[in-house]
């Protein structure tokens, strides 16, 4: 798999690879293996990424397809589980 780059607001990127997330916000670049990816939750446009050990990164993407985008190749490059878990439905057991 190629490496996918987004645009998030406020002129950050993401990129994800095959094991490695890189978020840059313009003054410093962060890697987090994929290893260390705990959850992915997303509300609209906006992700949560969380993470063994560490604060949870939390992303703005431009649009609601982006932030599917993301979280889709999230789910791709670091492991279907435990990323994909069903969403909440309040009217189900």
């Amino acid at each position: 798999m190629s490496d996918q780059s987004f645009a998030l607001e406020g002129g950050s990127s993401l990129a994800v690879s095959e094991s490695v997330v890189m978020l840059s916000d313009g003054e410093r670049l962060t890697h987090v293996d994929c290893s260390q990816i705990t959850g992915v939750s997303r509300g609209g446009a906006e992700l949560i990424v969380t993470r063994r050990e560490e604060d949870p990164l939390r992303l703005r993407a431009a649009t609601i397809t982006d932030a599917r985008a993301i979280e889709q190749a999230l789910a791709t490059c670091c492991g279907v589980s435990p990323l994909y878990r069903r969403r909440w439905n309040p009217n189900s057991d």
